[in-house]
């Protein structure tokens, strides 16, 4: 902290570098993000809003869930990436209410 910055009432020293830090931004638009880089925005973005943080992963977890729900294993693994399905496991959860149902039906 610069000296004139301690001089200075809290709220006016954190104005002053809220505007330097709008004005020398530390990466440009349209820089690409890196797996370090993504994770600390996100976590930023969630203490911001007020949200739970949550990690990127928690994304592909929950979009190959619900593929796999509405449409299966083998549409999540093409969607994923995956060439075997056992990695696609990994990724989607089971669907337990889809196995009660079926349970029902056979008896």
């Amino acid at each position: 902290m610069k000296y004139h910055e301690a001089c200075m009432k809290p709220q006016r020293a954190e104005r002053q570098r809220a505007k330097k830090r709008q004005r020398t931004p530390k990466r440009l638009a349209g820089e690409t993000y890196n797996k370090k880089t993504y994770r600390q925005a996100i976590k930023r973005a969630c203490l911001r809003a007020g949200v739970p943080v949550f990690h990127p992963n928690q994304i592909r977890h929950m979009f190959a869930t619900k593929i796999r729900q509405r449409f299966g294993l083998e549409a999540a693994q093409v969607l994923l990436g995956h060439t075997k399905a056992d990695v696609t496991q990994v990724y989607a959860e089971r669907n337990e209410s889809l196995a009660c149902d079926v349970a029902r039906q056979i008896g």
